[in-house]
Parts: C-alpha cells; structure tokens; sequence
C-alpha cells in the first residue's frame, strides 16, 4: 500500500527525541530540522511495511529521484517548490551508515509560502528506476517496487485529489 497526504508544515508532534526502547539518534528528523524555516508545506509518503534500497539502508534526504510529484494538469513539480525528503534522520547527507528511524514514512518538504502551486498537487509517483525500493530483507526476497502513482490526499478537504494507479 502507498499513500501520499499533502498538509501544512508543522512541528506539532514531531519534536520527538526518540521514543522509549528507540536509539535517539534520528531524532528530530522532520523537514523544519533539514530545510528550515523554507519549508511551507509536506506530502506525507507512507509505504505499507517501509522501504530501503537494499532491505537494510535508507535512502537519503536528497534522493529527489525516489518521488516524483505531478500537477492536476499532469506536469511534474518544478524542482524550486520541492526542498527533498524528510522523517528519515536528523542530518541532509550520509552514506549506507546513515542513522534513519526505519519507519514506513517519507515527508516530501515543499517550499511554497504563498501557495502558488500547492493547490495544484495531484499525485506522487515512486518510479522505482533510479531508487528502488525494497522490503525488509532485500533483493534476495523482494523483487523491488514497480514504478507506480498514487493521488495526493489533502488534510484540509479529507479527501483524495486523485485516484491511485499502478501497483
């Protein structure tokens, strides 16, 4: 299952230092703690049992390449709007070390203080090309995720932008 959600950026419940039983080293990894006061708003990506590149390691904040975000009117986000990936670990750069909270969601950290585009936002592609996706275990169990879109839900109506297609 892969669902997008779009919202208003706020720190209100992700200010966690880590959470009893959980190292607290990926903590706080939200988009304000990579991107700073640019980011406006997040598309929360959720991946129904996670995602790594090779079952164990993370991808990194600036893998832009693992999410692609589309228009109503079917043109991809201009690169300005989209800062880069966040909810992974607390620091922009790292290497197959890198200290993530291995959960199942991905925060595409937008900047568009004046909601020029936002409104637009229709759905998030995972083109599994580049950066392909793996369940837990890796390549030697999982054949990887299939390029494949889902519209983008928004917090503020509820509802779906668009219908979901692909696998």
């Amino acid at each position: 299952m892969f669902q997008a959600r779009l919202e208003k950026f706020s720190v209100v419940g992700e200010l966690a230092v880590g959470a009893p039983g959980i190292a607290p080293l990926p903590y706080p990894n939200h988009c304000g703690q990579l991107y700073g006061l640019a980011v406006s708003h997040r598309i929360r990506a959720f991946l129904s049992g996670g995602g790594t590149i090779d079952g164990v390691t993370s991808i990194l904040p600036h893998d832009r390449d693992a999410f692609e975000v589309y228009l109503k009117d079917v043109r991809k986000l201009p690169d300005r709007y989209l800062l880069g990936i966040a909810d992974l670990g607390p620091e922009k750069d790292g290497d197959a070390l890198y200290a993530h909270d291995s959960d199942n969601y991905f925060d595409l950290c937008l900047s568009d203080p004046d909601r020029e585009i936002v409104g637009s936002i229709a759905r998030v592609r995972m083109p599994c090309t580049k950066t392909k996706f793996y369940y837990p275990k890796g390549a030697k169990y999982w054949r990887g995720c299939v390029d494949n879109s889902v519209g983008v839900e928004s917090a503020s109506s509820g509802g779906a932008a668009a219908g979901s297609s692909g696998g």
